[in-house]
């Protein structure tokens, strides 16, 4: 595993940029994020683990990481451990969870929210308009899935659903449902 220990590191600059704007590519943060995207087929390019967590020999945390570093790693993303220092500067929360990652992704189109329900099944589709706090938007995804919704549309002035705010708000919903948004810029 490659260790970077400079907040001047190119990767670096690469995850704070992409912290800033919307693109074709997804900032997860946190271990559960990283997991779900895995667990659903996303493909994460890049992961960086605090240092300091993976070495913990004891501890649930330090074991969780260490399993999620290698399961990675079998997934061909590239891994890297950083410094605490460096994960602060890649990481856009307040506080860091020690692991910060980047994976591809295509938002879905409008039609592929409204046509998510299971064959001969009803579609429940909540559709969202001008909610403008990520955090909130995020709450209203996870509440959408956990009520059945078979996926979501956010029009008018909201925030971008698959930005980071919103993807730790939605707990993973966004990536295990159908979210049309505003179409994305490249990066």
């Amino acid at each position: 595993m490659e260790t970077i220990t400079s907040r001047q590191n190119a990767l670096v600059r690469t995850f704070r940029a992409l912290a800033a704007r919307r693109g074709r590519r997804l900032l997860l943060e946190g271990p559960h994020l990283v997991d779900d995207a895995l667990a659903v087929g996303v493909r994460v390019e890049i992961a960086a683990f605090s240092t300091r967590v993976l070495e913990r020999r004891a501890g649930e945390r330090g074991t969780e990481l260490r399993r999620l570093a290698d399961r990675l790693e079998r997934a061909r993303a590239r891994v890297v451990s950083v410094s605490d220092p460096v994960m602060a500067a890649m990481s856009p929360a307040e506080a860091p969870s020690g692991v910060v990652a980047i994976a591809a992704h295509e938002p879905p189109a409008v039609e592929a929210a409204l046509n998510g329900a299971p064959p001969g099944g009803p579609a429940l589709v909540l559709l969202v308009a001008d909610v403008q706090d990520p955090g909130n938007l995020g709450a209203m995804i996870r509440a959408a899935e956990a009520a059945g919704a078979t996926g979501v549309i956010a029009c008018g002035g909201s925030a971008d659903p698959y930005g980071w705010k919103a993807l730790r708000g939605a707990m993973g919903s966004a990536i295990r449902l159908p979210v049309a948004g505003r179409p994305a810029t490249r990066d």
